[in-house]
């Protein structure tokens, strides 16, 4: 019997667009200037195709509560579509979970850090940031059969 290890989770990512999966969604409340403020938190596994024994990560918090217009209603609508907030007066964060997206990265430097803060700029749906790569189909020179198919 084989026991895989778990993946070493990184924090450190590449700017620019990438497809990932949002692996929490939580409301979480925080002191802000004096004040116990809620936060929706979600935190995405990136596909980032590097070294399998590392799972990339990028999280980002948005202020509650949802109001029209915020960073939260603009990326819930990019990602989910406008319909989704018109049908669902109400959603559960977890319902969020194990949905993929596309996210584009910035980094956010600060001298007071060898490494730059990775932020999530914006969510979109699948697809809209991140092309899907399909491999092209190879040909014998006459065309007569695919070349994957000889053994």
């Amino acid at each position: 019997m084989r026991l895989q290890l778990p993946k070493t989770p990184c924090w450190n990512l590449p700017e620019g667009n990438h497809t990932a999966t949002c692996l929490d969604a939580r409301v979480t409340t925080e002191n802000k200037n004096g004040k116990a403020t809620d936060f929706l938190l979600l935190v995405f596994e990136v596909n980032i195709d590097d070294d399998d024994n590392v799972q990339y990560l990028a999280k980002r918090k948005y202020e509650l509560p949802i109001k029209a217009g915020t960073p939260l209603v603009n990326d819930l609508n990019a990602w989910l579509g406008v319909e989704f907030l018109k049908k669902n007066r109400y959603f559960d964060p977890e319902t969020l979970k194990g949905k993929t997206a596309d996210i584009s990265l910035a980094h956010v430097h600060n001298d007071d850090y060898d490494k730059p803060f990775v932020y999530i700029q914006s969510i979109h749906a699948p697809g809209s940031l991140v092309v899907p790569y399909e491999q092209p189909v190879i040909r014998s020179p006459d065309g007569r059969f695919r070349l994957e198919d000889v053994k």
